[in-house]
C-alpha cells in the first residue's frame, strides 16, 4: 500500500466528541435568541400609560374606611360615571363613522 493517501479530513465521518461541542454552541445560541425575543416581545407590549385615578370600588373602600366623605364620595362617583359616559359616547361616534 505504497503510495496510498490517507484520507482527508473532510471524507472522514465526524464522531460524536467532535459534533457535541458544535451542538452544545447551537443549542445555546438558540437558548439566548428565544430569550431575547421574549424579552423584547414583552417590553413591547408594555402601556406606555398607567391608569391614573381610582377606581369605583376603591372609592368605596376609601369611604367605608372613613377616608372619604359622604360629599366626597358622591361627587367623585358623579365625575367618574359622568367621564365614562363621555369616553362611550366618543367610541360610538367612533365606531358609527
Amino acid at each position: 500500500m505504497v503510495g496510498v493517501d490517507p484520507p482527508s479530513p473532510s471524507s472522514v465521518p465526524a464522531t460524536v466528541g467532535d459534533i457535541f461541542p458544535l451542538l452544545l454552541m447551537l443549542a445555546g445560541i438558540v437558548i439566548a435568541v428565544i430569550i431575547v425575543g421574549a424579552l423584547l416581545k414583552r417590553w413591547w407590549r408594555r402601556p406606555d400609560e398607567q391608569p391614573v385615578g381610582f377606581s369605583l370600588s376603591d372609592l368605596r373602600e376609601m369611604h367605608a374606611a372613613g377616608d372619604l366623605t359622604d360629599v366626597e364620595f358622591r361627587s367623585a362617583r358623579d365625575a367618574m360615571v359622568s367621564s365614562l359616559k363621555r369616553q362611550m359616547k366618543a367610541s360610538s361616534k367612533d365606531t358609527t363613522k
